[in-house]
Formats: C-alpha cells, sequence, structure tokens
C-alpha cells in the first residue's frame, strides 16, 4: 500500500511538473525570442471595443508583440511594412485568413472565410470579375435609387428637428443595396423589417457575441467537437435555400442575367463553352463551383459588406459634423457638379473622395487583418519563429496612426488624399486589407458610400453637435458604432 502511495504520488509529480514546463515552454515562447507578451491569456478584447484595447497595448508593447491564447498564440504585427510582406512575398506561408472555427453552413465556403487555399483561388478567380468596373457601371443604377429612398426617409426628421440615431437608416440603406445588388430583390427595409431576408440577416449578422460564437472562435477544437456553428443555421439555411432557388431560375435564362451578383456568378459559368460548364448533377457545379459555393459567396457578400460599409457611412457623417467646413467645400462641390451621379463622375470628385478616405484612415472599418499559417515558418528575415497554429495580426487602426506615415494623425485631413500627392497608395494605407486576400468588393464598397453622402449631403445640413460621440460594442470585429444620434436640416 505504501509503494503504490509513492508511485501515485511521483506519477502525480510528473505530471504536474510536464504541465507545468508545457505551459512555461508554450507561454514564454514570445519572450525567449526576445518579443514582450503578457505571460497568460487575457481576454481584455472581450470586455471592451477591440480597437482601444489592442491600441492600448501596442502603446505598452510596441509595434510587435505577442499574445497567448487557449491552445495557440497570436502575434500581433503593426509594421505595415513586414504586415505588407506577409500578405505579398510570403503569402505562400500565410494563405488562410482565420485559424478559427466556421461551422458546416456555406458561411465557411466564402471568400471571406474559406480555409482551403486552392478552393479559394478557383472561387476568387470566379468571383473577381463579377466586381469590375465595367460590371459595377451597371449596379449604379439601382444604388442611386436606394439612396434617393434613403434621404426621402430622412425628410420627416429634417423637418421637425428632433434627434434622431441615424444608424437606423444607414442600416437600412446597407441592407437594401445588398439585398438588391446580392440578389436583385428589391427592399425598402426601413418599413419591411419583418422581411424574411431582413430578419435572416440580422440574425446571421448580429453584433453581439453568442455562446457558440465565443467558443468557436476561442476554443476552435471544442467547437468542432460540440458540433456548433458561430452563425445561425436555420438563417444559414434560408439563404443556401433562397440562393438555390434564384440559381435555377437565372439557369433557365441563360444569356439574360440580371446584373447582380448571383446573376453575375451564373452569367460567369453559363457563358464559358468548355466542357466543365456542365452541370454535376450530384455537387450540383457549374465550371467548378457548387450552388453552396455561390450561397456562400452571397452570404458573405453580406457579411463583409454590409455592417462594413453601414459603419464607414457612420463615420463619415460623424466627421462631416465634427467638420463642418469639409461639409460646406464637398456641398460646393457636389452642388456645382454639372453631371450626373454616375460611376465615372462619383470617381473623380476629389473633396467627396478625399473625405471617404480620410475617414477610413481614421475609422477603418474591421480590428485587425488576420493571415494564419497551418507550418512552423520564419518570418521574412526577422529571425522570428512562427510556430504551427498561429494567427498573425495587423491592425489598421494602429497603423493609420503613426505619425512616420501621417502626420498629425489624429487630426481630420481629407487633403491627405486629395491631388498628386494622395497616401491612397501609401504603404500604410490599408483600410480593405492587403495583398492577394485584399477585399474583392472595395470597388463596390466605395461606390455605395459615394452615391449615399453625395445623395445626402444635397439634400440635408448635417447640424453641428460639439457633445457628438460614440459607443462602440465591445469585442467585436466591425468597428461598429451602437448609435449615431444627430440632427439635420433641409437644404
Amino acid at each position: 500500500m505504501f509503494f503504490h502511495s509513492i508511485i501515485l504520488t511521483i506519477a502525480t509529480a510528473i505530471i504536474v511538473i510536464s504541465a507545468i514546463y508545457k505551459y512555461y515552454r508554450c507561454h514564454t515562447f514570445w519572450q525567449r525570442q526576445g518579443i514582450k507578451a503578457r505571460y497568460v491569456p487575457d481576454f481584455g478584447w472581450m470586455r471592451e471595443p477591440m480597437h482601444e484595447f489592442f491600441y492600448r497595448e501596442a502603446k505598452k508593447f510596441g509595434n510587435i508583440f505577442g499574445i497567448y491564447g487557449i491552445g495557440n498564440s497570436f502575434l500581433i504585427m503593426n509594421d505595415p511594412k513586414i504586415a505588407r510582406e506577409i500578405s505579398t512575398k510570403e503569402f505562400h506561408k500565410f494563405p488562410i485568413r482565420w485559424g478559427n472555427y466556421f461551422g458546416k453552413t456555406s458561411v465557411i465556403l466564402s471568400l471571406v472565410f474559406i480555409q482551403d487555399y486552392d478552393a479559394w483561388k478557383r472561387i476568387r478567380a470566379i468571383a473577381a470579375p463579377a466586381f469590375t468596373s465595367a460590371k459595377l457601371k451597371a449596379m449604379i443604377t439601382p444604388i442611386n435609387n436606394i439612396s434617393n429612398n434613403f434621404v426621402n426617409n430622412l425628410k420627416k426628421h429634417a423637418e421637425n428637428g428632433e434627434m434622431f440615431d441615424m444608424k437606423i437608416y444607414t442600416n437600412a440603406l446597407a441592407m437594401d443595396v445588398i439585398a438588391s445588388c446580392g440578389f436583385g430583390i428589391e427592399l425598402n427595409s426601413i418599413n419591411e423589417y419583418n422581411h424574411p431576408l431582413v430578419k435572416h440577416a440580422l440574425r446571421i449578422m448580429n453584433v453581439d457575441f453568442t455562446f457558440s460564437m465565443i467558443i468557436c472562435m476561442v476554443f476552435p477544437s471544442l467547437g468542432r467537437f460540440l458540433d456548433f456553428d458561430p452563425v445561425d443555421r436555420k438563417s444559414a439555411k434560408f439563404f443556401d435555400d433562397l440562393t438555390f432557388k434564384i440559381i435555377e431560375d437565372r439557369l433557365k435564362r441563360k444569356n439574360q442575367q440580371k446584373k447582380d451578383l448571383i446573376g453575375l456568378l451564373v452569367e460567369q459559368t453559363v457563358n464559358d463553352n468548355s466542357e466543365s460548364n456542365e452541370i454535376d448533377k450530384k455537387e450540383q457545379k457549374l465550371k467548378g463551383i457548387s450552388h453552396k459555393e455561390i450561397a456562400g459567396q452571397v452570404i458573405g457578400f453580406f457579411l463583409a459588406g454590409y455592417d462594413t460599409t453601414n459603419v464607414a457611412l457612420c463615420h463619415i457623417i460623424y466627421y462631416l459634423i465634427k467638420h463642418p467646413e469639409w461639409q460646406d467645400k464637398l456641398y460646393e462641390e457636389l452642388s456645382t457638379h454639372d453631371s450626373s451621379l454616375d460611376y465615372e463622375s462619383l470617381r473623380n470628385l476629389p473633396i467627396l473622395n478625399g473625405v471617404i478616405y480620410e475617414t477610413l484612415r481614421l475609422k477603418p472599418p474591421v480590428n485587425y487583418i488576420p493571415r494564419y499559417t497551418n507550418k512552423d515558418t520564419t518570418l521574412l528575415n526577422t529571425g522570428i519563429k512562427i510556430p504551427a497554429k498561429t494567427t498573425i495580426l495587423s491592425h489598421p487602426y494602429i497603423i493609420h496612426r503613426m505619425p512616420e506615415y501621417f502626420p498629425d494623425p489624429e487630426s481630420f485631413q481629407p487633403e491627405r488624399f486629395m491631388g498628386e500627392k494622395s497616401m491612397e497608395s501609401s504603404i500604410a494605407y490599408m483600410p480593405f486589407g492587403l495583398g492577394n486576400r485584399f477585399c474583392v468588393g472595395m470597388r463596390f464598397a466605395l461606390i455605395e458610400l459615394r452615391a449615399a453622402v453625395a445623395h445626402l449631403i444635397l439634400n440635408y445640413r448635417l447640424l453641428p453637435d460639439p457633445n457628438l460621440k460614440l459607443d462602440y460594442y465591445k469585442g467585436h470585429f466591425i468597428l461598429s458604432p451602437k448609435q449615431l444620434m444627430i440632427r439635420i436640416a433641409k437644404r
């Protein structure tokens, strides 16, 4: 009995010492390479707005530092030169955006979340032509129509002069644009909030963290074991069914497709004369893309385009209220503009574009740009060893505030992006991501923002409010204010 007790004690001691040693090795990995890091996992980003948490951490630890998670680790890389090279020259080492578990719905097949590199290349090649300038020109008409509806819905607030939440209306605008340009469905979601598409889209894009979402993000292995999904399965199935129905209808039209995302994706397939254009009845594939993959792109279009465009528009309005002199300059530019608000003319309005680009610098819609590796590797010529299952995070909000790239970085200066010396091409400017996985919908987002801002400023004056402040959601990937309380007046 005594002998058994000694054996048990020794075995327990070995297990405890081994666990402590493993924990030490894992949670001093960055420090042993001379990189600053906390010794324990820190989930402060879930208790406050994420951009504020990482901005404070960067001031404490510098541009490059480590973070430990549960069974994984993160390297914060806010050196713009290295961040850009990771996404270009070193892309083969970091081809994946995320290492989280995203469940089994069609969301995992979207370009935003897909983790299979070969599948990403195939789908990207099919989806990219849907966002060319020529295709986007055809979308400007519905975008302008929806922008007109947006300003008409604001009329009552201009008449009564009362303060109201503008974000309710920017939400509706973004929803209507994506419903029209993604599915070819005409909505007026400010008045049709019970429409199935609106309800299911909002359930998927809920800004509050759910238990299953936290498990899938923080404990991906546990999420996979428990068969969790970070998005609502019923809503994802709604979009699958809706997309499949639309695809079947569009296939009957062949070369008479609507100029929306589904139509353009189907058009990419039916116009191809190769043998791969035949429909695989089992896999439901067209030219190498399945119906479920098309559904994934459309849901991804919602996820990537809805809230990002919405919050960008909110922030543009915020800065125009804070800086009425720029609102006046913008109104003068728009009111003296002698052509229609078409695709080309909106692209060539310097003040409008300067205001948008400067807003995206100060308030980039996404809090971080992730890159993930499945293999042990070394980072460029830095000598930093990157273990498998490591995510590298770059934060545009922080990089955009580096004075060596943007002098007086906290000030709102749209002139930075006007004229021949525009900072749009700066190595440190990255509101739409970096490298090969740069946002495929960037031009679509910009044309939507240009049209919405132009219609708004031509019709209303945003009344100055020195007390205007924004309160942000905690722990969210999107830099999303909870509301935008403003007053407006008719011009």
